[in-house]
């Protein structure tokens, strides 16, 4: 017999949704349903569940250092040629600006936030930073710099990386150009470390349409002039000074 109820039917088609099910019975043949009652299926939990992302923005800052995204890249192939195989960056979320540092090992991430919040100081105080619950960021070094300058350590949800989507996001951005620049020099890759740092330099002064300004003008007051920039792996002379 063809004839079965609605859950039958569920279990045989592959536990397909219910509402194709009941569509299905019209456009083909030797198919009844018997049964068109409600039904809960355990398996179709189990096997189908997925992460709820909460699509909701947090509330924007409203001054620079009011919150610092954080996120660690790396290891990175391959190893840099000064031995550098890790990045750290932190984007203040006001005005979008990012800070880059390099490290040779994870544990220095706590040299490179000391470095940051020194860099920081002239454009404002730091009150919050937000990061994942890498190791970096819960070794007890680390907390220790960030209690001693009063700043508050905000961690996202295990398993959550979207919660800490600003700092992941502005790494794909960096990297991008990086691979970009990288590829049309044809120079080593090993000397992705300048071609980093040049992507956050020219991020800080690019238009950004949330805030209809630059990162740079934002955050120092002043508008960025970009005269001086030039198209990455130009040839250079470098005159060396003689001590006599």
């Amino acid at each position: 017999s063809t004839s079965r109820s609605l859950e039958e039917w569920h279990q045989i088609l592959g536990h397909v949704n219910k509402g194709s099910i009941l569509h299905l019975e019209s456009v083909v043949d030797d198919m009844k349903i018997s049964k068109k009652n409600d039904f809960f299926c355990d398996t179709c939990v189990l096997d189908k569940q997925v992460v709820n992302i909460n699509r909701v923005h947090d509330v924007r800052a409203t001054v620079s250092g009011e919150l610092i995204h954080s996120d660690l890249n790396g290891p990175i192939d391959p190893v840099a040629r000064e031995g550098f195989r890790y990045a750290i960056n932190f984007v203040d979320d006001y005005s979008g600006s990012c800070f880059v540092y390099f490290l040779k090992q994870k544990c220095d991430a706590t040299k490179a936030l000391e470095k940051f919040i020194c860099d920081f100081a002239p454009f404002g105080k730091i009150k919050r930073m937000r990061s994942d619950n890498g190791g970096e960021y819960v070794s007890s070094d680390y907390e220790n710099v960030l209690i001693k300058n009063q700043i508050r350590h905000e961690f996202s949800a295990p398993y959550t990386p979207h919660q800490n989507g600003t700092a992941e996001r502005n790494w794909r951005t960096l990297f991008e150009m990086a691979r970009s620049m990288l590829v049309e020099s044809n120079l080593p890759k090993f000397l992705w470390t300048y071609a980093v740092m040049a992507s956050a330099h020219i991020r800080n002064r690019m238009f950004r349409k949330r805030i209809s300004d630059t990162a740079y003008h934002l955050l120092t007051g002043k508008k960025p002039s970009i005269s001086k920039l030039h198209r990455f792996g130009s040839i250079c002379y470098a005159n060396i000074h003689q001590k006599k």
